[in-house]
């Protein structure tokens, strides 16, 4: 893949660009049930993480290199930042009857 375009556009409906306030890094998801972090200035994907399901909100959290996703019935929160350290895998934290289409951080929290 030629990167963050091909994740975006090739064979997606849907595609989320969030990007973090304390660094330099983009975030997308997708119909391909993928999330991907990449570093802004060098268009290099840093962490790749398959959820199993497609991807329908991604949003950083303002204090750290966190990420909350929401994917099928699921809310997941992923410290990105430890990924090429073989740990920090995302992990579920709630758990909907029906479809999860938002994430979001409250500012203060």
């Amino acid at each position: 893949e030629d990167g963050i375009r091909d994740h975006c556009v090739t064979g997606v409906q849907t595609c989320a660009l969030p990007i973090s306030r304390t660094s330099h890094m983009l975030a997308s998801g997708s119909l391909d049930h993928e999330v991907r972090i990449w570093n802004a200035k060098s268009s290099e994907s840093i962490a790749t993480h398959e959820f199993g399901k497609p991807i329908a909100s991604l949003a950083f959290h303002a204090l750290g290199e966190i990420i909350g996703i929401a994917s099928g019935h699921q809310l997941y929160i992923w410290d990105y930042s430890k990924s090429d350290l073989g740990g920090a895998k995302p992990v579920s934290i709630l758990r909907t009857k029906r479809s999860l289409r938002a994430v979001h951080f409250h500012p203060s929290v």
